[in-house]
């Protein structure tokens, strides 16, 4: 992938700065917001009543809504967005001023260095994963070798998402899980969906897609799955799932040259858990990883903080 590194970044630099936006909002919002996305049940409270909503709505900032089991909904707008996980009782102005404060100078820091990682460790050289799938069928006649039509889907949207074309990699993977018929392909197609989904920065429709994966350590893409899941789960304010998934890498890759960011990312997971303890403990090991970095000077400001 050394060849598309300069469309990677510029693509990951852009998805970034969405997240950044965070840093410059207002303590307070006014106006509306849009629910871009919604997946299972949503109900939003109106004179006393519990009433449900749907996609395209308006909803005040001052919107007190519930989420339910199984269900996750993005609201956006204020220049900004919010993904929502877990079933609950929220009120929308709350959430959005939780998560400008959770989301410091040090935790975008991390998260910009964790996207470089997404097709780093974890992952099997460029084709490997398409040729292991054992897919293909002998045409008897000539000798030749033909792909499945689920293959040659999946294929042509990892070779998009290779390029930096994610809006077409998600046409194309769509089309090809519309058509699927062998399950044992379904696993692929929702990753690499979620994944590209993710580089579009269409944060609840990936997390949707990569909850129904399995965290299975002999898929090549297993490192980045976790960290993509990790990532989107605590940027929707999920710690206790997020930490999960971060202690999952951190055993898996615990020489990991991604390390420090891991553990600064854990320990702020344990901090809104209010594990003050274990939170000292994992920014310490990111200070002591390299001290001299701008993590390590992150880590260092959180230690100090927790202390006092």
């Amino acid at each position: 992938y050394k060849d598309m590194n300069r469309t990677y970044l510029s693509v990951l630099i852009l998805i970034f700065s969405l997240i950044s936006v965070f840093t410059s909002q207002a303590d307070s919002y006014s106006g509306t917001m849009t629910l871009d996305y919604l997946e299972g049940r949503m109900q939003v409270k109106c004179n006393g009543k519990w009433i449900s909503t749907e996609m395209g709505e308006k909803l005040p900032v001052d919107t007190l809504f519930k989420l339910y089991k199984d269900s996750i909904a993005e609201i956006s707008g204020n220049g900004t967005s919010i993904t929502i996980t877990r079933s609950g009782i929220y009120s929308l102005e709350e959430l959005l001023n939780k998560k400008k404060k959770v989301f410091t100078s040090g935790i975008l820091l991390a998260f910009k260095n964790l996207y470089r990682l997404f097709r780093g460790e974890g992952r099997h050289p460029s084709g490997t994963a398409m040729g292991v799938r054992g897919a293909e069928v002998e045409d008897s006649s000539d000798g030749m070798e033909w792909a499945s039509e689920e293959d040659e889907y999946l294929s042509e949207g990892e070779d998009l998402i290779k390029s930096g074309d994610f809006a077409k990699a998600v046409s194309t993977l769509e089309e090809g899980l519309n058509l699927l018929e062998d399950p044992d392909f379904k696993q692929d197609y929702l990753y690499y969906l979620g994944y590209a989904n993710a580089m579009l920065g269409n944060n609840a429709k990936a997390l949707n897609l990569l909850l129904r994966v399995k965290t299975d350590e002999s898929k090549p893409y297993f490192g980045d799955l976790i960290l993509i899941k990790g990532q989107l789960l605590m940027s929707s304010l999920n710690f206790e799932d997020a930490l999960k998934l971060f202690n999952l890498y951190l055993g898996k890759y615990p020489e990991s040259s991604y390390r420090q960011i891991i553990y600064f990312l854990t320990g702020t997971c344990y901090r809104e858990l209010s594990k003050k303890d274990r939170a000292l403990k994992n920014f310490k090991i990111a200070l002591k990883i390299d001290p001299s970095s701008d993590i390590g000077a992150a880590a260092d400001k959180e230690i100090r903080t927790l202390k006092y």
